[in-house]
């Protein structure tokens, strides 16, 4: 009967293999990190990007919805739609559709405010009531909705319909203009050799469009579109017999209202 085989004294790894074995994974996992380090940060520039970008896109249709939806509403005793548009703000009425909101109209108002990080684009509305002013607007506004944040800035520009009369003769000075075929400040965006605004005040008619441009001050113009708005004249001026003749009569309407009773003109 054989005995029991002793094992050898040579089984399993020397400590030279061990040795080599952990420096090859050494070098296997220092290659690995190497390439992480180097394709991480970029993964996270990308995605960032991407974020911001669709959040850019959701802004804009935000924003063109809510001004192609602008309605000729004046304030009581006026016949000026209440519209206050500005290079960085820009106040118009609307019918409410936010599932908080009542039914009715609102006052939406669309500015810029101070953050940490810099001016930050913010949506607030308000229901409209028939006020002689807008002087207490901004106390009643709540709801606040940020639709831009840092680094990107919008800027609101207006365009006239084309067969619409300038109201400076109803005391309003006539704005400066500036064709879409020049830089648009210091982009690049164009439209046609449409005539475009930087602010529409005190105007018997809505704008015809309002051209929305998003600036990066790094890379100045990222995108422009512009919001159609539907109705840019009061409905009494569907039976007139053209909307030149309608708003001339408004205006005379206008400046009737601005006199004194004993016949001299308001400031």
């Amino acid at each position: 009967m054989r005995g029991r085989q002793t094992p050898k004294c040579n089984d399993g790894f020397t400590l030279l293999e061990a040795v080599i074995a952990l420096a090859l994974m050494g070098i296997i996992l220092g290659a690995l990190a190497t390439i992480s380090s180097q394709w991480l940060p970029n993964w996270n520039r990308g995605i960032g990007r991407l974020q911001r970008e669709e959040q850019l896109a959701l802004a804009l249709e935000r924003l063109s919805l809510d001004l192609a939806a602008a309605e000729f509403i004046p304030l009581a005793g006026g016949t000026a739609p209440l519209f206050d548009g500005r290079e960085r703000s820009i106040t118009f009425v609307r019918t409410a559709v936010s599932p908080n909101a009542r039914r009715g109209l609102e006052i939406v108002r669309i500015a810029e405010q101070s953050s940490e990080r810099g001016p930050v684009l913010v949506r607030m509305a308000t229901p409209f009531l028939p006020l002689a002013g807008t002087e207490l607007l901004p106390e009643r506004l709540s709801d606040p909705i940020v639709l831009l944040r840092p680094p990107y800035r919008l800027a609101f520009a207006y365009a006239r319909a084309s067969n619409a009369t300038s109201s400076a003769g109803a005391g309003t000075p006539a704005r400066e203009t500036a064709r879409a075929s020049t830089r648009l400040r210091d982009g690049a965006a164009t439209n046609q050799q449409q005539e475009w605004q930087g602010e529409w005040r005190q105007q018997t008619v809505l704008p015809k469009a309002v051209l929305l441009s998003v600036q990066d001050p790094q890379r100045t113009l990222v995108v422009a579109t512009a919001a159609l708005i539907q109705v840019q004249t009061p409905s009494r001026c569907l039976t007139a017999k053209s909307l030149v003749q309608c708003q001339i009569t408004q205006q005379q309407t206008q400046q009737q209202g601005e006199r004194t009773p004993d016949g001299s003109q308001t400031k």
